[in-house]
């Protein structure tokens, strides 16, 4: 449920999605506005590389144990509930609401 909070934090800001590949519902244009080196900018790029995470499901290795978040969201891995993947979770939503919360800080100034 942590990672649908990550997703909703952004949804509630941006009307994007944190973790959509699709142009026209990703955080991309979002993160090209801020300067290259704020590191809300640099933090939000992992999201769009090719990580474990974001993965498609079907590429993972056999006996994948991380944290990926379509096989958790639908269901496929039973098994995600570890504390490595909860402290990866709080920190994928921290990471989300940093985002939010600079701006707003930003805005507010």
């Amino acid at each position: 449920m942590i990672l649908a909070q990550a997703e909703g934090v952004v949804q509630d800001k941006h009307k994007r999605q944190l973790f959509s590949r699709k142009a026209s519902s990703n955080l991309k244009e979002v993160l090209a506005s801020l300067p290259d080196d704020d590191t809300r900018r640099i933090f939000m790029a992992a999201f769009y590389a090719d990580i474990p995470l974001t993965r498609n499901t079907d590429l993972l290795p056999a006996g994948f144990d991380g944290l990926n978040r379509h096989a958790v969201l639908h269901g496929t891995d039973p098994n995600y509930g570890t504390e490595v993947n909860s402290l990866r979770a709080v920190s994928i939503l921290n990471l989300a609401s940093f985002l939010v919360v600079e701006e707003e800080d930003n805005a507010a100034a």
